[in-house]
């Protein structure tokens, strides 16, 4: 009896993982398939220091109203996957993928507090100098 019941639990585990690879899957290459943005995409946590020194710049920044920014929190499941299907599609590693990060509509990753600002500030700086 307790082999029964051995074997009964090993096929329902191994059920449960078969199953999670295969919705897993479906999940990821859906996200993998995303279109580059019509806006600027902003992934960030609350835990992440980095991310508050990016989102009290935005607070204070000039243009912050005018700029078209979508703002993803990775505590979210799908703005995770999302967040690692744009970092990989950057060529980032996924053990080195992490916020604050902008995914700009052409395609490209800028990533860390600094390097988001500067990138930031670059935007309006030719109009500025005009």
């Amino acid at each position: 009896m307790n082999k029964a019941i051995l074997g009964f639990i090993v096929g329902i585990v191994i059920v449960v993982i078969a199953g999670l690879f295969l919705f897993s899957g479906d999940k990821q290459q859906e996200v993998s398939d995303l279109p580059l943005p019509q806006n600027h995409e902003y992934y960030w946590s609350t835990t992440c220091p980095h991310c508050a020194v990016v989102n009290e710049f935005m607070e204070g920044w000039e243009h912050t109203e005018e700029f078209a920014l979508d703002k993803y929190e990775t505590a979210n499941p799908e703005n995770a996957s999302r967040l690692q299907a744009r970092a990989l599609s950057c060529n980032i590693p996924a053990t080195q993928i992490g916020v604050p990060l902008v995914f700009t509509p052409q395609g490209e990753c800028i990533v860390g507090d600094q390097p988001i600002i500067d990138y930031l500030n670059t935007l309006y700086s030719d109009e500025e100098n005009n």
